[in-house]
């Protein structure tokens, strides 16, 4: 007894080694047979309502095939064990045929006696263990035990291994869930969601086909969106819109809004009507992907076996449709944010530049960063009583504060030349100072907001172009001359909604035919490369000079383009380039000598 209690410790010692169920089920059914002196081993693992036979040595080829998998119905020893999870003995073939009447006349001629084990974990009936011996065996007491205790340590071999298993599965799926979310956060658009969602969801389940399908905005129809995997068939990939009552599981999971676990090809052919069901895809999850407020659409993955579904994987399919869900609502909000930002941005610039006689003239706008908030920069061209007003700006912040500073500069400029139109630059800016003090909030705590403007009034007499320009803050202003020289105009006062004292000059620029103004806001020159360094003053105007004598203004802004291409841009950028033509302008009427002061102006 001391040689096999020995033996059964070393096999308990080798099945716990064992790092997986089926190197468990190796050496039960191999090291087994041996030490329990018996000819032949079979396991039944339980699966479901289901005996499936895991391994077996020593049977004749084919002997065992009808036994593969069985109900769990009473009448065979295997179910009858599992069912009263005691040991089971049967001395002889005869005793077998008497207690068991349905084998009588079948077995392995060479099989004369057996004993089923039952194989309990510590929580759960994990299935059982059949042992046969070739003679007659009146399995006396100590044998029993002697088995009975290699059963036992079986059973808790087999129990470890599925829990590592386990174990190894759920934090495999964590992982993919994990790398799945990461992959869909910064997905901004639903097109990059759902081309995103698709591949990464055949890669954290292991389908082999995957469609998601979004329901139209009227709710009559379901667009399938997104088709990928291996085995997909030319219908799946051909169609893009069903009616909402479509007869396929896709149909049934848009309606009701619940999931779908088609285990088998059985299950998954009761819905006759298909989007294109390969002969290849044998079972498929339908999920709904909603949020806790909305419902999107469907997604269905289709995998290339048979499987139960269970519990742990419905959970972690149900959480690829939720995050995918999730992804959806983020960027649906955002185009919505994004186009609302887009349109008020567009309201904030002039929709058309009017055109100049005498000038040509050109301009760029970068908006940089988040799509959802409207940047502060601006430009205008607007008329005053046949001259014309250039303003170019830069308020504080981005955002909805940003967007109505950005238009009560505007529309404060206007509004005081339209008032008065041979209103001087620095007049209209002292206006706005004091415009935008007075829109300062009262609170201490809160920010100053402020911007820095340059106004510049165009005045053609008889044939002479004249610029007068007044800036607050602003970068300064530079002139390109037509020989090549540049000129540079820098501030004429300080920034703007800062300082209620301030005052503001002009400086007055006389064009000869083909000189170059360019406005610009901050933006273009704090762009910087990969090292960190700024583009700066110095390299617009290398960029400026390397142009040709004679280049215009929409060559200036492209070549402006290519300066930034490339480079981090932190600030939105505003540019407009204008060119004294070198034809002789026809004259304009002069702007009245007559001016009504803005400080005589209430405009509050």
């Amino acid at each position: 007894m001391s040689d096999r209690l020995e033996s059964l410790f070393s096999l308990a010692a080798e099945v716990t080694a064992a790092q997986s169920e089926a190197e468990v089920l190796s050496v039960i059914v191999t090291e087994g047979v041996e030490l329990a002196e018996a000819s032949a081993a079979v396991v039944g693992l339980l699966d479901g309502d289901f005996v499936k036979l895991a391994a077996a040595v020593g049977y004749p080829e084919g002997y065992l095939d009808r036994w593969a998998a069985f109900p769990l119905e009473a009448g065979t020893p295997m179910a009858d064990v599992i069912a009263s999870k005691e040991p089971l003995y049967c001395s002889s073939r005869e005793e077998r045929d008497q207690r068991w009447p349905r084998f009588r006349g079948t077995g392995n001629a060479g099989s004369e006696a057996f004993v089923v084990l039952p194989l309990a974990g510590r929580d759960v009936m994990l299935g059982a263990l059949t042992l046969s011996y070739d003679d007659k065996r009146a399995f006396e007491h100590e044998e029993r035990v002697f088995i009975e205790a290699f059963s036992a340590q079986c059973a808790l071999a087999l129990e470890r291994a599925r829990a590592t298993a386990a174990e190894f599965v759920s934090r495999t799926r964590t992982e993919r869930l994990q790398r799945f979310t990461a992959r869909l956060a910064p997905a901004l658009t639903v097109s990059a969601v759902t081309e995103i969602a698709i591949d990464k969801a055949l890669n954290a389940s292991g389908g082999k086909a995957a469609v998601l399908a979004l329901g139209s905005d009227d709710g009559r129809r379901i667009e399938l969106v997104a088709v990928g995997g291996t085995i997909v068939s030319d219908e799946m990939r051909s169609i893009t819109v069903l009616p909402s009552d479509h007869g396929s599981a896709l149909g049934e999971v848009f309606r009701g809004r619940e999931p779908l676990w088609l285990g088998d090809r059985e299950a998954w052919e009761h819905y006759p009507t298909s989007i294109g069901r390969p002969a290849a895809l044998r079972a498929a999850a339908v999920l709904p992907v909603a949020t806790a407020d909305r419902f999107f659409g469907v997604l269905a993955i289709a995998f290339d076996s048979g499987r139960p579904f269970p519990d742990a994987e419905r959970r972690f399919l149900l959480a690829i449709a939720g995050q995918t869900a999730q992804a959806l609502d983020r960027a649906r909000l955002y185009e919505e944010q994004s186009h609302i930002a887009h349109v008020l941005q567009q309201s904030l610039l002039p929709k058309a530049v009017p055109s100049l006689r005498g000038v040509e003239l050109a301009t760029r706008y970068h908006a940089v960063g988040r799509a959802t908030a409207t940047g502060g920069d601006f430009y205008d061209v607007f008329e005053a009583g046949g001259s014309h007003f250039v303003v170019i700006g830069d308020v504080c912040g981005k955002g909805p504060k940003a967007a109505a500073l950005t238009a009560l500069c505007r529309h404060t400029l206007r509004a005081c030349v339209s008032l008065t139109p041979d209103t001087r630059p620095s007049e209209l800016l002292t206006v706005l100072n004091r415009i935008m003090l007075e829109n300062n909030s009262t609170d201490p705590n809160a920010d100053i907001e402020f911007a820095s403007v340059t106004c510049m009034l165009l005045e053609t007499t008889g044939k002479k172009l004249t610029a007068t320009l007044s800036s607050g803050g602003h970068p300064p202003t530079l002139v390109r001359r037509d020989a090549g020289s540049i000129d540079s105009y820098g501030p004429t006062g300080p920034l703007i909604g800062v300082d209620n004292a301030a005052t503001f000059t002009e400086h007055i620029v006389e064009f000869e035919p083909g000189d170059m103004v360019i406005l610009h806001t901050d933006g273009l020159t704090d762009a910087r490369d990969e090292h960190g360094n700024r583009v700066g003053e110095e390299s617009l105007r290398a960029t400026i000079e390397s142009l040709a004598l004679g280049a215009g203004p929409e060559t200036l802004v492209s070549a402006f383009d290519a300066l930034l291409e490339g480079l981090e841009i932190a600030d939105d950028i505003a540019i407009v380039a204008l060119q004294s033509d070198k034809r002789p302008a026809p004259p304009t009427r002069a702007t009245s000598p007559a001016r009504k002061r803005l400080r005589e102006l209430d405009l509050a």
